[in-house]
C-alpha cells in the first residue's frame, strides 16, 4: 500500500512541476524541467562508515549557505519536493530546522537521510513541528557488536534509542512525518537482511533494503570497452536538479566527486530562468544524450545505476529493424 501510494504521489508531482513550466505561447520553452531538488546542505559527516567513498572526494566538507539555499528554494517554483541531502550529514547543517521550515512554506516536500546519531530529543521535536515529510534513517544491523564495525565512530545504543525515540515522538504528537529505514545491503550483513529488516519493521513505518554501489569504481577513459554498446537506465537527470555545497550543478545526486560539473548557481543570479537553462544547456543535453545513444556517454553511472544494451545494437545481425 505504502509503495502505491508513493508511485501516484510522485505522479502528481511530475505532473505539477512540469505543467506550469514546461510550454508558454510559443510552444516548447524548456526541454526538461525538473520536479525534485536536491540541495547538499552539507557535504560534512560524523561517520567514517566502511562502505563510504568520502577518502576519494577532493573537495573540501563545507556547510551549503543559508542565503543560497533560500534563494533556490525561492527560485524553483516548478519543484514539488526537496532533498536536504548530499554527500554528508544533513544533522550537522545548524539551519537544518529553519530550511525545513522555509521549504515547507513554499509548498515543498521535505526528504533527507540520516545516520541518526545527532537526533536528540530536542532536535526531533524541532523537525516534527517544522513539518519534515519524510525521514530515512542509514541503518543496517540490529546491534552493537555488528552495527559499529560498519558505521564507524557511531554507538549503537545512541542511535537506537534516537529512533525509537523520535517514533514515539512522532505517534505522541500526532505528526504526519514518514519514518523509513534504508538498510545498505553489505557481505557482513546479507546473510542476516530479513532478520534485520524484521528488527526495525516495529520501530519505523518501512523499512527498504538497497545494494551497496561502488561509485567510485570506475574511471573516465576514451578507451573504456563499454562505450558505444550501451544505454543507461536512469530518471535522475531529467528530473531532479541537484546542488553540491559549493553550488555546483553536477549530473545527479549522486555525482559525489563533481566529476560532470554543469556549472555553479552562484556565477548568475540565481534566478528561475537562469536555473532552467543550467538544466537545459548543451553540456546537460550532452551528457543525456549519451546516456541515451550508449556513444560518449557518462560512464561512472556504470557503477550506479547499471546499464543494459539498447535493443538496436541486439537486433544487429538477425532479421528485426530497430
Amino acid at each position: 500500500m505504502y509503495k502505491y501510494s508513493r508511485l501516484v504521489r510522485r505522479a502528481k508531482e511530475k505532473i505539477q512541476g512540469n505543467i506550469k513550466y514546461h510550454w508558454n505561447k510559443k510552444g516548447l520553452k524548456y526541454k526538461y524541467v525538473p520536479w525534485l531538488l536536491w540541495l547538499e546542505v552539507t557535504s560534512k559527516c560524523n561517520a567514517n562508515c566502511v562502505f563510504c567513498a568520502r577518502s576519494d572526494v577532493k573537495q573540501p566538507a563545507q556547510h551549503m549557505d543559508f542565503e543560497m539555499f533560500k534563494k533556490i528554494i525561492d527560485a524553483a517554483p516548478f519543484a514539488t519536493q526537496v532533498h536536504t541531502q548530499g554527500f554528508g550529514e544533513p544533522l550537522m547543517w545548524p539551519h537544518l530546522v529553519e530550511g525545513v521550515e522555509y521549504a515547507k512554506k513554499k509548498g515543498l516536500r521535505v526528504v533527507f537521510y540520516t545516520n541518526g546519531a545527532l537526533l536528540d530529543d530536542d532536535l526531533a521535536i524541532a523537525l516534527l513541528k517544522a513539518g519534515v515529510d519524510q525521514i530515512r534513517f542509514s541503518v543496517d544491523e540490529m546491534c552493537a557488536e555488528d552495527y559499529e564495525p560498519l558505521r564507524r565512530g557511531l554507538k549503537w545504543d545512541n542511535v537506537l534509542k534516537n529512533i525509537e525515540n523520535f517514533q514515539r515522538r512522532k505517534i505522541e504528537g500526532n505528526y504526519k512525518t514518514e519514518t523509513e529505514v534504508a538498510m545498505t545491503i553489505v557481505k557482513e550483513n546479507r546473510d542476516r537482511i530479513f532478520d534485520i529488516i524484521n528488527f526495525w519493521k516495529s520501530r519505523v513505518d518501512v523499512v527498504v533494503a538497497n545494494p551497496e554501489k561502488n561509485i567510485a569504481g570506475f574511471e573516465e577513459t576514451k578507451t573504456n570497452p563499454l562505450a558505444g554498446g550501451y544505454v543507461i537506465n536512469c530518471e535522475n537527470p531529467y528530473t531532479q536538479l541537484a546542488v553540491k555545497s559549493n553550488g555546483d550543478v553536477v549530473l545527479c545526486c549522486v555525482d559525489w566527486f563533481h566529476n560532470y560539473v554543469i556549472g555553479n548557481v552562484n556565477d548568475q543570479p540565481i534566478t528561475t530562468e537562469n536555473l532552467l537553462n543550467l538544466f537545459n544547456s548543451g553540456l546537460y543535453n550532452q551528457l543525456r544524450n549519451g546516456m541515451e545513444t550508449g556513444i560518449g556517454f557518462p560512464s561512472k553511472c556504470l557503477s550506479c545505476k547499471g546499464y543494459k544494451k539498447p535493443e538496436r545494437w541486439e537486433n544487429v545481425g538477425t532479421n528485426k529493424t530497430g
